[in-house]
C-alpha cells in the first residue's frame, strides 16, 4: 500500500512538472514571435488604452484585458522609430501594475499580483486546465457533421451528444483519459 501511495506522489509531481514545462515553453515561444514585429510610433498624452489601440491598428497584433486593468490610466507620451514592439511594451508598461503574454497574435495583459508561492501557482494552473471543457466536432469520413452522435467517457457515464452541425462540449471529468463517439444513422 506504502508503494502505490508513493507512486501516486510521484506521478502527481511528474504530471505538475510537465504542465510547468509546458507553460513555460509556450512562453518562450510566444515571446520569440513578439520579438521580430518592429513599429514606428508617435503617441503624446494618450491614455494608455489609446496607445494600445494604435499599436493594434499598426501590427497585426490585438490586446485583451479586463476594464478594471486601466482604471485610474493615466496620459503618457511614448515614440518609437522601427523599434521591437517588446521594447515599445517594456517602456509603456514600465510604470503601471501589469504584465502581458503574447499567444498567437493576441497580447494578454493582466495585473500583476503579488508573488505567490510556486506551489500555488501551479494549483491554480492545473485548476484551471482541470476544469476545461473538452469540445469539438464529430464528423464523417467525408467531413460531413453528424448530428446526435453521443460522445461518452470510456468507462464512465458521462456524456453529451453532437448539435445539428456536428459541435459538442463535454464537461472534464477528472480521472477520464478517453472518450467514445457512437453514431447510428443512415
Amino acid at each position: 500500500m506504502g508503494e502505490v501511495l508513493s507512486l501516486s506522489k510521484i506521478s502527481l509531481k511528474m504530471k505538475l512538472t510537465s504542465l510547468l514545462l509546458f507553460f513555460t515553453l509556450l512562453q518562450i515561444h510566444a515571446n520569440t514571435f513578439s520579438q521580430n514585429v518592429k513599429i514606428t510610433l508617435t503617441c503624446e498624452n494618450m491614455h494608455v488604452e489609446d496607445v494600445l489601440s494604435e499599436i493594434e491598428r499598426k501590427t497585426d497584433f490585438k490586446f485583451l484585458y479586463e476594464k478594471n486593468v486601466f482604471v485610474k490610466s493615466k496620459i503618457t507620451s511614448i515614440t518609437s522609430d522601427k523599434e521591437k514592439l517588446e521594447h515599445v511594451l517594456k517602456r509603456l508598461f514600465k510604470s503601471l501594475n501589469v504584465d502581458y503574454k503574447v499567444v498567437n497574435k493576441q497580447i494578454v495583459i493582466v495585473k500583476k499580483e503579488e508573488s505567490k508561492p510556486l506551489i500555488h501557482t501551479i494549483k491554480e494552473a492545473v485548476n484551471k486546465f482541470v476544469q476545461q471543457n473538452l469540445q469539438g466536432k464529430v464528423t464523417d469520413e467525408n467531413g460531413a457533421p453528424l448530428p446526435g452522435a453521443t460522445i461518452v467517457y470510456k468507462g464512465l457515464r458521462n456524456g453529451t451528444s453532437t448539435d445539428f452541425d456536428g459541435n459538442f462540449k463535454l464537461p472534464y471529468v477528472k480521472g477520464a483519459t478517453a472518450i467514445v463517439v457512437s453514431y447510428v444513422g443512415v
